[in-house]
């Protein structure tokens, strides 16, 4: 080929595989180097050094790299777990629809990503576990689809101590099983999942939770962090035995807690859409900012608990007798009991009731009597229920209002004050006549009012 110009020699075969030998003129010197030797990169910007096309390229992989399709009917397991397993730390999946049939690993501190959480999907066709996810794995602007009607099994399942897993950006939906199950006590710590839109197959049902942590309660701390989760009104999490576990900025459907369950917190989040009760367990439990769809009970044993600025759609019930507990909640109505040291007088047509709210440790009660024309007033000195035990009884906490209907509605005042030795009810006491009854501070009779309000501590 002696003699014959560069320019009238054939077209070379493309694409180059980059093991082609071209001609290179050192110091002088023709020598032979493969394609990707000679070609180069230089990146912009001062201090850039200049590397070979081919060292750059290898930074990331693509599924397609090694012959993955993306149409939703090739079976693209194998290719994409060569991919996975390629050594690169970065695995970029394009826009498609990639159909699996048996399980991948993402293997430890590699991370994959998509181009939209929308229109970037791995499809599941088979009975199991659609990824085991590694210690410091990444997932990014995925759809993950598992067609639960059809095929059982898990989405995501983390096991192994050291966590640091992140998924953001990502739809994971219709999975017969857990969407994300944490399948080892301990499983998943550090890890972080935001912008997330979840939820299981039948996600209505009982049970059928996006997200599990294991029941057994974790003795250290291992955090968990959850943020900008949707769940299409479906039910969220089995927190378990959770040990530092934290949701914020989010529209969720239930939540459920266990006595296991230790430092939870959940701040800015729709809480329980779509559920009508729910229970709150475990120790160090707080709501900050939320808003409750399901009335809500505090199961006893619950401590500490914090309910904070928070809206309830329904009732708010505190089934504990723990001053550690701080909740605040709005003015619900209550039907409190009357009750005379000899005979308990009866309201008969008249009217009795009372509200109150609570924030934090301090209750606020407002009581309301109207005497009917059947109303029996008893004998001995009055006492009222309280919605809540005191934890300081024998305190003056409130005042009294009594208006006499025979004399033009003439008012009577006095105090209020918790019993000692019985901090579930309160009495009336007025000024130098001593504690109200049937004939203090006056006779009652039809259309006679008392009204009072008590503050006291829980």
């Amino acid at each position: 080929m002696s003699g014959v110009k560069i320019s009238d020699l054939p077209a070379a075969t493309t694409p180059l595989s980059g093991t082609e030998l071209v001609p290179v003129v050192q110091t002088g010197v023709t020598s032979k180097a493969t394609v990707s030797q000679v070609v180069s990169f230089t990146p912009a910007g001062t201090g850039a050094v200049t590397r070979t096309v081919q060292t750059k390229l290898r930074e990331m992989v693509s599924v397609e790299d090694f012959g993955a399709v993306g149409d939703g009917v090739t079976n693209d397991t194998v290719a994409i777990q060569a991919a996975l397993n390629s050594g690169a730390k970065s695995v970029h999946f394009p826009d498609g629809v990639y159909l699996v049939q048996s399980t991948l690993t993402i293997p430890t501190n590699v991370c994959v990503y998509g181009d939209s959480k929308y229109t970037t999907q791995i499809k599941k066709g088979f009975n199991g576990d659609l990824i085991a996810f590694g210690e410091g794995a990444q997932m990014h602007r995925l759809y993950l689809e598992g067609q639960g009607a059809t095929y059982t099994g898990r989405g995501i399942v983390i096991s192994g101590s050291n966590g640091r897993q992140v998924i953001t950006e990502c739809k994971i939906v219709d999975f017969a099983g857990f969407c994300i199950e944490f399948e080892l006590t301990g499983s998943g710590s550090q890890s972080s999942f935001s912008d997330l839109l979840i939820y299981r197959y039948d996600g209505s049902t009982a049970g059928n939770y996006a997200v599990k942590v294991q029941d057994l309660q974790e003795l250290s701390a291992k955090p968990r962090k959850f943020q900008q989760i949707e769940t299409g009104g479906a039910k969220f999490i089995a927190v378990g035995g959770c040990n530092d576990l934290f949701i914020s900025d989010s529209f969720v459907g239930e939540i459920l807690l266990s006595d296991e369950s230790r430092a939870f917190l959940c701040a800015n989040t729709r809480v329980g859409v779509n559920e009508t009760v729910m229970d709150i367990r475990g120790k160090g439990v707080t709501f900050v900012g939320c808003a409750f769809a399901p009335s809500i009970t505090v199961v006893l044993g619950t401590s500490p608990v914090s309910i904070e600025g928070c809206y309830f759609n329904g009732t708010v019930t505190d089934n504990t007798v723990n001053k550690e507990n701080l909740i605040s909640s709005p003015s619900v109505a209550f039907t409190p009991t009357w009750t005379a040291s000899t005979t308990d007088p009866t309201i008969g047509n008249g009217t009795l009731r009372g509200w109150y709210a609570r924030s934090g440790s301090i209750v606020t009660a407002t009581y309301e009597v109207i005497m009917g024309s059947t109303t029996t007033f008893g004998t001995g000195n009055y006492a009222f229920s309280l919605p809540r035990l005191s934890a300081s009884p024998s305190v003056h906490v409130g005042a009294v209002y009594g208006t006499d209907a025979s004399a033009s509605n003439a008012a009577t005042t006095g105090v209020v004050q918790v019993l000692a030795g019985s901090p579930g009810t309160a009495r009336l006491q007025a000024t130098g006549t001593g504690i109200w009854s049937p004939t203090v501070p006056i006779t009652w009779a039809t259309s006679d009012v008392i009204r009072f309000t008590v503050t006291y501590g829980i």
